[in-house]
């Protein structure tokens, strides 16, 4: 006989909260991994910076940097199960939540990740074109000093080659019609994942699943993962980088699934209906009440029952005497 709709909720969060739990982990390890990744590329001998540098240091490590890309979009798709755990515990309590959270995020972590991949791909496509041309050829052969910097920020002194080269690989860059077509489905991706994740960081909030904190901190995700991607073009992206935001978060709600979160997770876990996420204040004085009822079982004097057992057994031992 099956349960009720309630129980066999609660059955499939209890069944999956560990699998999650760990994806939401691995989340966090990847963001690492994703951070170190590029010193991959820095490994061997620095060519050059700006488009001519760039192409042709893809040009001599394009495994690497492939991989590279795969690494810094792999957080996202780890990022995908979380969320459609919270959505799904999320719209059990609140039914208001539209299916189109669901969507938005799931669509939202495809384009991303299949649009940071194609990038790379477009990347290292014109990094092979640009690569035998006789302007990569010439800017090849420029001493260090004029294709680096000799100290960081100081200008790269001007030269003919330099110049040459970096048009025409910015032209090699311009001419990959792919590129054009990824940046503005990423754009499109991006936002539809930051949409999703806000909506359901806004719901599971509303449902107790998550305290006004980490709501508010998933919120903030969302907005920096569309905003990203729209001021891409700007010097903006780096006050708006998701990463670190996005590690607490999927670290935390790791927590609060296996119910290791500190002072304890909201009751609408156990109890499958929309019930708001205790106070820190609540927390404290339910903290405060159970300790007094400890101490006060411990300090209460033994039951008369108890104590007259006691006397009994000491007067029988006395008559046996």
């Amino acid at each position: 006989m099956n349960g009720s709709p309630r129980t066999e909720q609660l059955e499939w969060e209890a069944r999956l909260a560990k699998p999650i739990a760990l994806s939401a982990f691995a989340v966090v390890a990847s963001l690492l991994a994703a951070q170190l990744a590029p010193l991959l590329l820095r490994s061997g001998e620095a060519i050059g910076v700006g488009p001519a540098g760039a192409l042709l240091t893809i040009d001599g490590q394009p495994t690497t940097f492939l991989l590279v890309a795969v690494l810094a979009v792999l957080p996202i798709l780890l990022l995908l199960p979380l969320l459609l755990f919270l959505y799904k515990a999320a719209k059990f309590r609140v039914p208001e939540l539209l299916p189109a959270a669901r969507v938005l995020a799931v669509l939202g972590a495809i384009l991303f990740a299949a649009t940071g991949i194609g990038g790379a791909v477009g990347q290292i496509s014109a990094a092979k074109e640009f690569a035998p041309t006789p302007a990569a050829a010439d800017y090849a052969a420029l001493p260090s000093e004029d294709r680096l910097p000799p100290r960081f920020g100081e200008p790269i002194p001007v030269t003919p080659e330099r110049t040459a080269a970096e048009q025409v690989a910015t032209e090699t860059i311009a001419a990959q019609p792919s590129l054009e077509i990824i940046t503005t489905v990423q754009l499109a991706g991006s936002l539809s994942l930051g949409f999703g994740v806000i909506l359901i960081s806004l719901f599971a909030m509303r449902a107790g699943l998550l305290s006004r904190f980490m709501g508010y901190i998933g919120i903030a995700l969302g907005l920096f993962l569309g905003l990203t991607a729209v001021l891409a073009n700007t010097a903006l992206p780096t006050l708006f980088d998701p990463k670190i935001i996005q590690m607490f978060w999927a670290g935390a709600i790791g927590l609060i699934l296996l119910d290791r979160w500190p002072n304890g997770r909201g009751t609408a876990w156990s109890t499958g209906m929309a019930e708001p996420w205790p106070s820190a204040a609540e927390q404290r004085a339910a903290f405060d009440k159970r300790k007094a009822a400890e101490l006060a079982a411990k300090a209460s004097p033994p039951s008369r029952n108890g104590g007259d057992a006691a006397v009994a057994g000491k007067r029988k031992r006395k008559k046996r005497g």
